[in-house]
């Protein structure tokens, strides 16, 4: 008879697929559909050779993560997450106001950064992956058997995500002119995400304390989102630094949909 640890387990492994891959899903496509606005189709190659380079990177991880079970756990795994998430972040914002912002320095950009972006986006969200997966197939058999079902269906779920971006890009053209004007909203919320993702990392691996903000709850696992006064005060300090040249994209992306959509 199933017990609630198998349900427990199924639904939090159901998840982590298609969030985390999601996450890294996003940055893909705003890569190539920015390479594709500036005429570098050619060059959108390097982008899944990275793309394979970071998976075969975490099948690496995986196989240290069983044989170094001891080491690579508790504030070593935290503190690497919260870092990668920074290095992340970082590259988005730059990639973002420095070459989404103007198409020609998209054609400046050299793939190695490029590249770059796309093999840490990957990487991380997968390394992200396999550590809950480790942590959720060391419990009980109930618990694995839930886990082993629920990566199942979730792959399944983001096989179907991806095949339904892919005919949508054969299918529309206008697909990814639309995904390109609205890349500063989705990097604003992947970068938002890294910001939570580094502070939660922090606070696990002790670093950092946690001290609730009273009488308000705004958490979300899903946006890594926490009623914290150690959160809020990253997200101040990113909004104040970034804040402005962000709506300054807002608004003139906005002005090309609409005439984008005019036109049609």
């Amino acid at each position: 008879m199933l017990t609630s640890s198998f349900y427990i387990a199924f639904s939090a492994s159901f998840w982590i697929i298609p969030r985390e891959g999601t996450e890294a899903l996003l940055v893909i496509i705003l890569l190539c559909s920015a390479l594709k606005e500036s005429g570098r189709d050619n060059a959108i190659g390097v982008v899944y050779k990275n793309c394979i380079l970071a998976l075969i990177a975490g099948l690496f991880l995986a196989v240290l993560c069983v044989f170094l079970a001891n080491i690579f756990t508790g504030q070593l795994r935290e503190l690497s997450e919260a870092f990668a998430s920074l290095i992340a972040m970082a590259l988005l914002l730059y990639v973002n106001f420095e070459t989404f912002n103007k198409h020609s320095l998209m054609l400046k950009t050299g793939l190695k950064v490029i590249g770059f972006l796309a093999f840490i986006s990957v990487f991380r969200e997968l390394a992200e992956t396999i550590l809950f997966y480790y942590a959720l197939f060391s419990g009980p058999p109930q618990q694995q058997l839930g886990t082993f079902l629920g990566l199942f269906v979730g792959i399944a779920t983001f096989v179907g995500i991806l095949w339904t971006y892919r005919v949508s890009v054969e299918k529309w053209k206008m697909l990814n002119r639309l995904i390109f004007n609205l890349t500063p909203l989705f990097m604003f919320l992947l970068a938002v995400m890294c910001v939570g993702n580094a502070i939660n990392a922090f606070q696990e691996a002790g670093w950092l304390g946690y001290t609730p903000i009273k009488n308000w709850s705004f958490d979300s696992a899903f946006l890594h989102i926490q009623s914290s006064k150690q959160y809020v005060t990253a997200l101040s300090f990113f909004l104040l630094s970034t804040g402005l040249l962000f709506l300054k994209q807002f608004y003139r992306n906005a002005v090309q949909l609409i005439k984008l959509f005019a036109t049609k």
